[in-house]
């Protein structure tokens, strides 16, 4: 009896002995960092500095239009973006008299669909306008044919709006628009000297520089 007793005892204080061993052993053991899955990241639907060239489907003007209403075109070129269609809206509109005499206009592209159905974000601004009537001088004016090639010149700009390049004639009576390289109106911005109104009617055409 006394055997199986001593034996029991011993029983009892080899698991005392070693349980604390056992768990100190499993407190200091290093756990299995786990590697995150990676994510694959999509390729944008329109790679990185591609230019579209799209036509207006809405008639945007600096007098019926406001800030935030959406516009949408449809891509002409390049062929394998053809037909498919870009949403966008005006950023801002400001009126003459604010910036230096001049009216812009800041359009934003957001989206685009594709003729296959899928669906893709898209930004970029406008480097182009065609139809044009008017055409860049060597200081960054634009000319209008309409009113006797007059220049209308970028002195009195500065950096605040940028330099004018491009231009197309619109805006009543010839008036030459232009586009605006960064400064107050963000690059690609549209612009119009003077007081008359800035209007782009629906079917025009314009080159659009991807940038996301």
């Amino acid at each position: 009896m006394k055997t199986n007793h001593t034996s029991k005892i011993l029983v009892v204080l080899s698991i005392l002995i070693v349980m604390p061993v056992i768990a100190s052993a499993q407190r200091t053991k290093p756990r299995l960092r786990r590697t995150p899955p990676r994510v694959a990241v999509a390729p944008p639907m329109v790679p990185v500095a591609t230019n579209l060239k799209i036509r207006l489907n809405d008639t945007l003007s600096s007098k019926e239009s406001r800030a935030g209403d959406k516009f949408a075109a449809t891509v002409i070129d390049p062929v394998r973006f053809n037909e498919a269609t870009v949403h966008g809206h005006i950023r801002s509109i400001v009126k003459s008299g604010k910036v230096q005499g001049r009216t812009t206009m800041n359009l934003a592209f957001d989206s685009i669909d594709l003729t296959d159905g899928k669906h893709g974000v898209l930004h970029g601004y406008v480097t182009k306008v065609y139809g044009a009537k008017g055409a860049a001088d060597n200081e960054g004016g634009v000319q209008s044919e309409s009113r006797g090639k007059q220049t209308l010149k970028r002195s009195g700009i500065g950096a605040t709006a940028g330099a004018i390049i491009g231009g197309i004639a619109g805006g009543g009576k010839g008036a030459a628009i232009g586009l605006i390289l960064g400064g107050a109106g963000g690059a690609g911005s549209l612009a119009i000297n003077g007081s008359k109104e800035l209007r782009l009617e629906s079917g025009t055409e314009m080159l659009v520089h991807v940038t996301h």
